[in-house]
């Protein structure tokens, strides 16, 4: 049986029972697909097998608003705070710094220097692989003030094995009321 149906597509002409997915064989007809390497795909089998996966949920991503962060690739609606939940998103307002470094993907010559730079109020902080909230990493990393046990996030003092936030870092000896970083009194001399 000769037939007068014809698909042209990548710049060929095929019976349309011979233009199939390069994957599944299914016929592709006039339906959607991809060519790769000269072949063609329907869009299912293409998705599967060449498109990037979220490192959430392991799915294709088929949207063009795709995250980068963390060198991984991310549906923007599952990259949220590994502690808290707090979604990122594609309108997070992520850290100037770590757009910089993601988008530029020189990522591991930057990471070790990120955490003792990077402050900013919005975005989010890497370790090991996760995405963290400001509140979460600091609460979660950064090193306790061994008097309140908050984490301490800019200058503290090293004493007595321990770090210090400055207004922490005082005489706990009922006689003598002092800061160590200023001058002490002692009250019994009064």
């Amino acid at each position: 049986n000769w037939s007068n149906d014809v698909v042209t597509a990548m710049g060929r002409t095929w019976h349309p029972e011979h233009f199939v997915c390069t994957h599944c064989q299914e016929e592709i007809g006039s339906k959607n697909f991809f060519e790769r390497d000269g072949q063609p795909y329907c869009e299912k089998d293409y998705h599967s097998l060449f498109s990037p996966r979220c490192y959430y949920c392991n799915g294709p991503i088929l949207d063009v608003r795709i995250l980068l962060p963390i060198n991984r690739t991310w549906h923007p609606e599952h990259f949220f705070c590994a502690q808290c939940g707090s979604f990122f998103g594609p309108e997070a307002d992520v850290c100037f710094f770590y757009q910089l470094i993601f988008f530029n993907m020189v990522l591991s010559l930057w990471q070790p220097f990120l955490p003792s730079f990077c402050h900013c109020s919005a975005g989010f902080h890497e370790k090991e692989g996760k995405a963290y909230c400001r509140k979460d990493y600091f609460d979660m990393f950064a090193p306790k003030c061994g008097g309140c046990a908050r984490a301490i996030l800019e200058n503290y003092i090293s004493a007595l094995n321990a770090l210090w936030h400055p207004e922490c870092f005082v005489c706990r000896v009922s006689i003598c009321v002092c800061v160590f970083v200023g001058v002490c009194t002692d009250i019994s001399a009064n």
